[in-house]
C-alpha cells in the first residue's frame, strides 16, 4: 500500500462527519444545486488542508469537526479550492451575499 492510498483512506474514515457537519452549516441553502456544490467545496477544501496537516504530522482525526467548520465558514465566505469567486460580479454569490441582493430568473410569457 503506497502513501497516497493510505492518507486517501484515513481521509475517507474522516469523509462523513465532514459531510455531516458541511450539510449542517449549508442547511438554509434552499437550492439544491448550489447546496451540493456548497458541500462538494467543504469537502475539497477539507482534503486540502487534511493533506498538508498529515505532511506537518498533525493527528486530524483529533479535530475533524473543526477542520470542516473552518472549511464550510471559509466556502461560505466565498473561498473555494480554486480560488474565490469575484467579489463585484454580480452572478456571483458572494456578491450577493455581502450587498444583499438576490440574482432572480425573468419571469417567461407563454
Amino acid at each position: 500500500m503506497n502513501a497516497s492510498s493510505c492518507l486517501q483512506g484515513r481521509f475517507l474514515t474522516l469523509l462523513p462527519r465532514i459531510e455531516k457537519v458541511a450539510r449542517y452549516h449549508f442547511r438554509d441553502q434552499r437550492c439544491p444545486n448550489q447546496k451540493a456544490d456548497r458541500i462538494a467545496e467543504v469537502i475539497a477544501l477539507a482534503w486540502k488542508w487534511f493533506v498538508e496537516l498529515e505532511q506537518r504530522g498533525k493527528e486530524v482525526a483529533r479535530f475533524v469537526s473543526v477542520l470542516a467548520s473552518l472549511a464550510a465558514r471559509a466556502v461560505r465566505s466565498g473561498r473555494r479550492l480554486a480560488g474565490m469567486e469575484p467579489a463585484k460580479d454580480v452572478l456571483s454569490g458572494r456578491a450577493q451575499q455581502r450587498r444583499g441582493f438576490q440574482v432572480i430568473s425573468l419571469p417567461e410569457d407563454g
